[in-house]
Order: structure tokens, then C-alpha cells, then sequence
């Protein structure tokens, strides 16, 4: 057992992939050969030999500490007693990524510091952007007052009295060997130079007083900073797949105009995409237009094969138009059963300010059409002479007989207005009411059988 239990030991201490391998096998070996320790052999080679990755030392390195007997034990007591034995929580998988987090961010670091992101991505951005901010507060004239060499006072923009501090601490503070973070217009740093505003809490930039107060003071920035901040933007793009390539130690004239801004190309590439947006609502203008005159002679024929179906004239000419502006329609993504196009604003209503009179519907198609698509039957009768009559209120073309008033079972009523022309049931009204159309009232009216 305790020789065992030294090997165990040894083990979790190699942090070399050879030397662990060795320890371990020769551990197993000398499991498999002693009988009675048959039952651990099983447990050490299923549970922890084929789980490697999760426990082994020289998988992580850079792990500040690694699994122990305490932690297990502590792992067992959370699962067991904690969560009540959950087969479903996998607290040691939690473990192991805190374990191997370590090494996935140094990793990223080391990444990000040979693409000359420094931990950040588009901080030099970020400066550039503060930059013309500063230039723009600038151009407003605040007040500055400098008390001393390394302290500047500056005015707030909005001029109600509040006043930002802006400290220079010094050379020995900038720290950062300008990896893309100094100002390649000033050169600013956000290490060196602080201010006292909310923005000047941010990691890796200055905010818009350091920028001015650094421009006010006709300050010379040094021209290896712009010379190594060009540099590093061209490597960025070389060492995009190859972040071990070594930068070159001076700078190619070739590939660095000696112009070059940094936000030139954001500018080329945003004048490009404003125009493409241009010419792109330029079309939708037009598409939209054409689509609207579509959709009015779509309507302009609708409202006369309506016409001509009350009338019972021939519409076979304008049914046939009908049909070839809905197969234009479908083409431009039109819906026939709304009268609009999908995605755009709905038509007027009806009986609002600009709507076109001719696709102006009568007031019971409209009530029909809205108590046919909530699955009720119609409230109006359909003046269609093919087609039975029936009362508005009891929605019958008989009506329900009563005790003592058969006599009334065959008078109807109508509105004497003759552009609605709704009729009733005796039994179901009143002579002398006011329509519900509101501009007639009911008088008696004989339907033939």
C-alpha cells in the first residue's frame, strides 16, 4: 500500500509527458501482478488512465494549482451532500475548465500581442475616434488653463462649469512600448496622460481633453511613436495567419505611403458602402413606385368586374385584365386578397381623407367580408337576384313562427332608402324604425315567391 501510494504521488507530480507515462505504467503493472489489488487495478485504469486529459499534470502546465485528494474530497462532498447526488452535475468538468483557463488565456495574450491587439481589439482605433473628437471639442474654444508643466484644467464642452483635470505622470508610467495604443495623429498615451472624466476610466484609450489638451499645448509627439504605430498596422495584416513571423526592423517605403492615415481605408470603405445604399434605395424608389401603379389598376379593374357582375353585363374583357395584372402581381409580390403590398403600409381605409373612391366598397361588403373571416354568416342579404333574400335581424329567409301572429309570418319590412335596401321580418322589427343604414326608415314591402 504504501508503495502504492508513493507511486501515486510521484505521479502527480511529472509534469513532463515522458516521465508521467513511465510512472504510470509501471504503476498499472504492478497493480495487474498483485491479486489482491485486482479491484483497484479495474478502478485505476477505467476512472483515471482513460480520463488523463482531466487530471494529468503535464497537460496543464501553466495551471497555477492541479488536482489534489483535497479537492476530489471537496468535489465528492458538493455532489454527494450538496446536490443530493444530481448524475446530471458535472462539478468536476467545472474544475477543469478553471484549470485549463490559464493556459487558454496566455495563449490568447501571446496571440493578440503578435497581431498588435495588445489584450484589445481596435484600440488604435479607439484612439483615432477620440482624436477627431478632440479636434471637434476643440473647434468649440474651451478654456484651458495649464498651472503647471504636467497638469491641464480643461472647460467642459456644454460650458456649465464643470472643469476635467488632466495629468502627465510622466515617461517612466508609459509602459505599453507603444503596441498600438499611442495616438498616431499625437501621440497620446493612455498610460502616460489621464483624465478625471468618465470616458478617461476607459482601458487602453484617452478620452477627447487628453487629445486637445495635448494638441493646445503644441506638444511634439515623437516621431518613433507615428513611425512604429504605421509599422504595426501593416504587420497586423501579415502576421493574420502567422502570428510567430518576426516584424521587420524597418519599415518597408514600398508598402507605407508616406501619407498614410489610419482611418483612409474606414473612409474609402464607408464612402463605398453609402453609395451602395444609395443606389440600392434608388431601386426599392422605383420598384415601389411602379408596384403602387400597379396596385391602382389593379383596383380600377376590380371595382368595375364588381360593376359589371351586380349589373349582369358581359366582363370576360375585364376579366381577362383582371387576370393578367394579378400574374404581373405575383412577380412583384403583390397580395391580391390584402390590396397591398406585403411589407408596406396597409391602404387607407375606407372613408378616410385620400382614398380612392372607386375602390370604395358599399358598407355591407365590408361587414360581410369581416363576419365571413370570423367564420359568421352574413349580416346583410346578397343583392344578387339568383340568390334567396333573408331578414338582417334573424338571419333566415323564413321566419320563426309565433303563437297567435301567423298572420304577420308573411309580411316583410324595407328601408325605403334605395341605395340599401335592407329587408326584414315584421315579427323581427318595427314599422316606422330608422334603419340601421341610419338614413331611412321601415316600410312594408311584398317579396314575391
Amino acid at each position: 500500500g504504501k508503495q502504492v501510494a508513493a507511486s501515486a504521488r510521484n505521479i502527480a507530480r511529472a509534469i513532463h509527458k515522458s516521465e508521467f507515462w513511465s510512472l504510470a505504467t509501471s504503476l498499472l503493472s504492478d497493480l495487474e501482478t498483485d491479486l489482491p489489488a485486482d479491484k483497484l487495478y479495474k478502478k485505476y485504469l477505467e476512472r483515471y488512465l482513460h480520463s488523463y486529459s482531466l487530471w494529468a499534470p503535464f497537460m496543464r502546465v501553466h495551471a497555477p494549482f492541479n488536482t489534489t485528494m483535497v479537492s476530489e474530497s471537496f468535489h465528492s462532498k458538493l455532489k454527494m451532500s450538496v446536490l443530493e447526488d444530481n448524475t446530471l452535475s458535472r462539478v468536476d468538468r467545472l474544475a477543469h475548465l478553471l484549470l485549463a483557463l490559464p493556459a487558454e488565456v496566455s495563449e490568447e495574450l501571446r496571440i493578440a500581442d503578435r497581431k498588435k491587439y495588445v489584450g484589445g481589439i481596435f484600440r488604435l482605433q479607439a484612439q483615432m475616434a477620440a482624436h477627431k473628437k478632440g479636434v471637434a471639442y476643440g473647434e468649440k474654444e474651451p478654456v484651458i488653463d495649464r498651472p503647471d508643466k504636467s497638469t491641464w484644467i480643461v472647460e467642459s464642452s456644454k460650458k456649465d462649469g464643470t472643469k476635467y483635470k488632466v495629468t502627465d505622470y510622466g515617461q517612466d508610467y508609459c509602459t505599453c512600448d507603444r503596441k498600438n495604443l499611442h495616438c498616431m495623429r499625437c501621440g497620446v498615451c493612455p498610460r502616460r496622460y489621464r483624465c478625471n472624466c468618465q470616458e478617461g476610466n476607459r482601458s487602453g484609450t484617452n478620452c477627447k481633453h487628453c487629445h486637445w489638451a495635448i494638441l493646445s499645448s503644441n506638444h511634439d509627439p515623437d516621431p518613433a511613436d507615428l513611425q512604429d504605430a504605421r509599422i504595426e498596422v501593416g504587420e497586423a495584416v501579415d502576421l493574420e495567419h502567422n502570428y510567430d513571423a518576426m516584424p521587420p526592423l524597418q519599415p518597408i517605403e514600398d508598402d507605407i505611403p508616406a501619407q498614410f492615415q489610419a482611418d483612409d481605408i474606414d473612409e474609402e470603405e464607408r464612402e463605398m458602402r453609402e453609395r451602395e445604399k444609395e443606389e440600392e434605395d434608388r431601386r426599392n424608389d422605383e420598384k415601389m413606385k411602379y408596384r403602387g401603379l400597379m396596385l391602382e389598376a389593379l383596383n380600377r379593374v376590380t371595382a368595375g368586374v364588381r360593376r359589371c357582375m351586380r349589373e349582369d353585363d358581359d366582363a370576360t374583357r375585364l376579366k381577362e385584365a383582371y387576370e393578367g395584372i394579378l400574374m404581373v402581381m405575383e412577380g412583384l409580390g403583390i397580395d391580391k386578397d390584402q390590396g397591398a403590398v406585403r411589407g408596406e403600409r396597409p391602404k387607407k381605409r375606407q372613408g378616410e381623407k385620400g382614398a380612392n373612391l372607386l375602390d370604395r366598397e358599399t358598407r355591407g361588403e365590408i361587414k360581410r367580408k369581416r363576419r365571413a373571416a370570423m367564420g359568421r354568416p352574413a349580416a346583410f342579404p346578397v343583392r344578387n337576384p339568383e340568390e334567396n333574400i333573408v331578414c338582417v335581424q334573424c338571419k333566415r329567409a323564413e321566419p320563426i313562427p309565433l303563437p297567435g301572429k301567423e298572420e304577420d309570418d308573411i309580411n316583410w319590412v324595407a328601408c325605403n332608402n334605395e341605395d340599401c335596401g335592407l329587408y326584414y321580418h315584421e315579427i323581427c322589427c318595427q314599422i316606422d324604425t330608422v334603419c340601421m343604414c341610419g338614413n331611412g326608415v321601415m316600410i312594408y314591402k311584398e317579396i314575391d315567391d
